[in-house]
């Protein structure tokens, strides 16, 4: 379970690390401001995850559909609250962001490996 929560918190910090950085959507004023941002996501993102599939372990769509919510306040709370964020206003930054959170969603749930799915129990 740790190992799945480090290659979580590790991945999708990474891709919001990269989105942010190669976007316009969100400036950040330093390169700083922008590693705490993925990072503090990316830990959210993985915390979401694993307490989410604690209260629902079998229903993916729920499971799924709660992890947007939880990741998109996260993204928009940690661009509302750290100093040098900024979200520009308009329907191409909207669009980002929906993309951005669905991306971090699916990476998720595809990252953390459900007790059916996992090859040690199986090989048993």
């Amino acid at each position: 379970m740790a190992f799945d929560f480090l290659t979580v918190f590790l991945t999708t910090g990474s891709v919001m690390f990269l989105a942010v950085y190669f976007t316009p959507f969100v400036p950040v004023v330093t390169l700083g401001g922008t590693v705490l941002g993925a990072a503090v996501t990316g830990l959210a993102a993985a915390l979401i995850g694993l307490l989410v599939r604690r209260v629902q372990p079998h229903q993916r769509l729920t499971r799924a559909a709660i992890e947007l919510v939880g990741i998109t306040l996260v993204v928009t709370d940690t661009a509302r609250y750290l100093p040098g964020w900024r979200i520009t206003h308009g329907i191409g930054t909207m669009v980002f962001l929906l993309v951005l959170c669905l991306v971090q969603t699916v990476l998720v749930e595809v990252l953390y490996r459900t007790p059916a799915n996992d090859m040690t129990k199986s090989a048993k």
